[in-house]
């Protein structure tokens, strides 16, 4: 996914329903299943502002893309490409899915 500086599409990935499984994972059975796994996970967590192009593409090809990224913004992860968006996209999605009432707004002192 070449670098945009917005979130296409990335609102419909996460449905109500993906965001509460996502949510009541705890155990994040998901990440097993991802192409990640048994990659350098540094190239997953890019210097300044490297693009990540090869991590993005590689998640953009990963069966688990939607419930990384869903835990993402539930975790509101503050590093590294995740579901192949990176921070600044994500909490413009993170945004977008609170407008809609899809995701609660964090807590005061804390993330959702």
């Amino acid at each position: 996914m070449p670098r945009s500086g917005h979130t296409p599409d990335s609102p419909q990935l996460l449905s109500p329903q993906m965001l509460a499984e996502t949510r009541a994972d705890t155990r994040r059975a998901w990440a097993a299943g991802a192409l990640c796994a048994s990659i350098d996970p540094e190239l997953f967590f890019p210097p300044g502002d490297n693009p990540a192009t090869e991590a993005r593409q590689i998640c953009a090809g990963c069966p688990v893309q939607c419930e990384c990224l869903a835990y993402s913004v539930i975790a509101d992860e503050p590093f590294g490409i995740w579901g192949g968006l990176d921070h600044n996209e994500r909490r413009t999605l993170r945004r977008q899915l609170q407008r809609r009432g899809e995701l609660p707004s964090p807590a005061p002192g804390g993330a959702a």
